[in-house]
């Protein structure tokens, strides 16, 4: 029988078989990467983001407000007499010669007639107080400005009592020695008045509006800041004008008056909208409002991508830089801080965040 003699198989070098060994370890471990990665994106936070640019602020203010008195001030009947007639009411105008109310001259009056003497004393003292006032010092305007108030409500009791004295002389029927809103009234007719205590509250000049704003509101509004009123939606062709601003109140509300010019009826009590427009100047670092965070009272902070070295690659974190608030508006914020424009800020998230938190850019490719 013939022997055959097959050639020996030839072996693989060994080194061949390493190389396969390694490149199918690599191999796995890319897709054991690849899948740790994923993992780890799907657990990690996705955010959007928004960018540092210059801008303005919207520094517009609104609210509801009601017209008001302004100055006020009670004149009292000077006799105690039966009243006859009452010519105003309550939210009704007077200029001065308008009639008010008449006394009852068919019986004796009581109370010391008035003469013209003490009204031209009274204009008198007015004069020099007004005359101090504009000489005055700066460190003694504040004196002056009260003694010419007082000087001037001295002037307008003794010119009403006058008046009085006059009526009584001339038929019964008094009249204004102002102009202005009759507030309250608490004469009646058939019912004897009382000396010093019964008469008129009237709000002397043209009615102001009052607008209550909250300190951060009031942070917003100078004086001479042009105010637009609406009336059922619609807005009023003249604006009226800021006059003056009040210190906080024990609720932290401000009150604020304005003054009109527009000569337009206005009813005490009467409520309407307001609005004052206003623009901040330019800030070369503004930001999304929603990318501001708050830490304590005054801390504020914002959260910037910025790439990390892992042992899956290159990735995203979560990176706090605190910056100082300057301004604010309803969209944006005005900050200082060291931001650029190229900084990516988190201006929103679907997980709660940390600094130093490893994010997924939500509209990243």
């Amino acid at each position: 029988m013939e022997e055959i003699n097959c050639p020996p198989r030839e072996k693989k070098p060994a080194v061949k078989r390493i190389g396969r060994v390694i490149l199918w370890f690599f191999a796995g471990m890319l897709l054991l990467t690849y899948v740790s990665r994923a993992a780890s994106d799907a657990l990690k936070a996705k955010v959007s983001v928004g960018y540092v640019g210059t801008s303005s602020l919207d520094q517009s203010v609104s609210g509801t407000g009601a017209w008001v008195s302004g100055d006020t001030q009670f004149y009292s009947t000077y006799y105690a007499r039966r009243i006859t007639k009452v010519y105003v009411q309550p939210g009704q105008t007077v200029s001065e010669g308008d009639p008010l109310f008449a006394y009852d001259v068919s019986t004796v009056a009581g109370g010391k007639a008035v003469s013209d003497r003490k009204v031209k004393a009274a204009q008198k003292a007015f004069d020099q107080a007004q005359e101090n006032l504009n000489n005055a010092e700066e460190q003694d305007r504040a004196y002056a400005e009260t003694v010419v108030e007082s000087a001037a409500q001295a002037l307008q009791y003794a010119r009403f009592t006058y008046a009085q004295t006059d009526a009584l002389q001339n038929g019964g029927v008094v009249c204004a020695t102002f102009s202005g809103v009759v507030l309250s009234c608490d004469l009646a007719v058939g019912r004897a008045s009382t000396a010093g205590v019964s008469g008129l509250e009237v709000a002397l000049g043209a009615p102001q509006f009052l607008m209550q704003v909250t300190a951060k509101e009031a942070e917003r509004i100078a004086p001479g800041d042009s105010v637009q009123l609406y009336r059922e939606g619609k807005q009023e062709g003249q604006p009226i004008t800021v006059a003056a601003i009040a210190p906080p109140d024990k609720d932290g509300k401000i009150a604020v008056r304005c003054v009109d010019q527009s000569g337009a009826e206005r009813l005490i009590g009467a409520e309407q909208d307001w609005k004052i427009r206003k623009q901040s100047e330019q800030y070369s670092c503004c930001i999304p409002l929603e990318a501001l965070r708050q830490g304590s009272a005054n801390e504020y902070y914002v959260l910037v991508l910025a790439e990390t070295k892992t042992i899956l690659g290159v990735q995203l974190e979560a990176k706090k830089v605190s910056v100082n608030l300057i301004a604010r508006d309803d969209g944006n914020a005005a900050v200082d801080g060291e931001l650029t424009e190229d900084d990516k800020l988190i201006t929103g998230s679907t997980k709660e965040l940390q600094d130093g938190d490893l994010v997924v850019e939500n509209d990243r490719n």
